[in-house]
């Protein structure tokens, strides 16, 4: 046996390039830029519509904190006219 025969093939390049590895890289560049464009089209909307839902939860936070006031502006009246009730009751009661 010889020793060319009992060797493995060992890899080799060639030189040359091929068009359609050309091609294929180029397909490649096309394919990725394409879907960096889009992505960066994607970002930019999700980032609008954060900002949007920013301002619209600030507006809710504020009219939750209007109602929420005036829910104990009105218990603070129905405290004070039921104060004021029993204090009639009171009177009458008291009354001869």
């Amino acid at each position: 046996m010889s020793n060319e025969t009992a060797r493995a093939p060992s890899w080799h390049f060639e030189k040359r390039i091929n068009l359609g590895d050309v091609l294929t890289t180029l397909a490649l560049v096309g394919t990725l830029l394409g879907f960096m464009l889009t992505l960066d089209r994607r970002l930019t909307v999700v980032e609008e519509k954060q900002a949007q839902q920013a301002v619209i939860d600030r507006q809710q936070d504020e009219r939750q904190r209007e109602q929420s006031n005036e829910v104990k502006a009105e218990l603070k009246d129905i405290g004070a006219k039921l104060d004021k009730l029993v204090e009639r009751q009171f009177d009458m009661k008291g009354r001869p």
